[in-house]
């Protein structure tokens, strides 16, 4: 969608998407009222000795019941469709804002997507060519450390104990990746402490590495760090870039994990849209674009700290 809409438009398709996520809440509401509430109304009547009525009320119950399901569910699909098209025209117009107010470079391209090669160099997740790749919204600054970022999507089918096709998520997230001048030494990986290793990370090449112990309560009690060089990961996770990481997984409170290799790093979070907006606030309440100004500013911080240290690491050059 690259439509460019004015910002009374994009307020009209927030109004209209929040209709029908108010009616299909009404919906559900009313069902369950419908469903526990009212025969026990009509069975009070009843022992008064009124029949309300009378040999319908089954068939007009039953169809009371219909009637509401059918208007949820049609409120339901009406609502997922028109937050979708409000999602993706408020990304367009707010980034776009939020880019010519802080004019760095970066450009915001929805259409664009991370290449799926691009993705594999973090080497955070093991998968092969009969995995689905989906990736869009990218924002790129190609002279701000050749900065990606972008939403992301893996799964891979498996079959059931009754042979049935089942989707897995392997990840669903927000991707980025910056590239420096020298080589970081060895190659370091950040797994949150609040996840196992488990579904789509890559065990067999992370687990075999060696355990990084740091000075950091905070940090150590948010990540595992695993390395190849003991000193190659103390060098790239100074004090100041773990404090930046600190700030960012209190700021968002999602699944952060991190690589370093060659000279690049790659940030991978679980769960988090470039831009969520809210259908239940107004379009240009400041709230809209507060966090992610917040989160960007963190990312750019973080990328800035990696980049000064990276300048003095002496190492190989890239």
């Amino acid at each position: 969608m690259n439509q460019l809409f004015s910002l009374d438009q994009l307020e009209f398709l927030r109004i209209k998407a929040n209709q029908n996520l108010r009616i299909m809440l009404s919906s559900i509401i009313g069902l369950i009222l419908a469903t526990f509430v009212l025969p026990l109304f009509y069975f009070a009547v009843a022992r008064l000795g009124y029949d309300l009525l009378g040999n319908y009320s089954t068939l007009l119950y039953q169809g009371l019941l219909l009637a509401i399901a059918c208007l949820g569910i049609w409120s339901g699909v009406r609502f997922v469709d028109e937050k979708k098209r409000f999602t993706s025209a408020f990304k367009i117009v707010l980034i776009r804002q939020w880019l010519s107010n802080h004019d760095q470079g970066f450009e915001y391209l929805p259409e664009s997507s991370i290449s799926k090669s691009v993705f594999a160099r973090s080497d955070l997740f093991s998968f092969d060519a009969s995995y689905t790749f989906r990736s869009q919204d990218l924002l790129i600054n190609k002279a701000y450390n050749n900065f990606q970022l972008g939403e992301v999507k893996l799964t891979h089918t498996t079959k059931n104990t009754k042979d049935q096709p089942n989707t897995v998520v392997d990840f669903d997230g927000l991707y980025i990746t910056a590239e420096f001048s020298n080589t970081f030494e060895g190659e370091t990986f950040l797994i949150p402490n609040n996840r196992a290793f488990g579904q789509g990370i890559n065990n067999s090449r992370i687990f075999r590495l060696e355990q990084v112990k740091l000075e950091s309560p905070v940090f150590t009690k948010n990540w595992r760090v695993y390395s190849s060089s003991q000193l190659g990961s103390r060098l790239a996770l100074s004090t100041d870039i773990m404090d930046s990481l600190n700030q960012l997984q209190a700021l968002i409170q999602k699944n952060i994990y991190l690589s370093f290799r060659s000279s690049c790093v790659h940030i991978a979070i679980f769960n988090l849209d470039l831009l969520e907006p809210n259908v239940n606030i107004p379009v240009t309440h400041p709230e809209q674009l507060a966090k992610f100004n917040q989160e960007i500013t963190l990312i750019q911080s973080i990328i800035d700290k990696l980049k000064l240290a990276n300048t003095n690491f002496n190492l190989t050059t890239y």
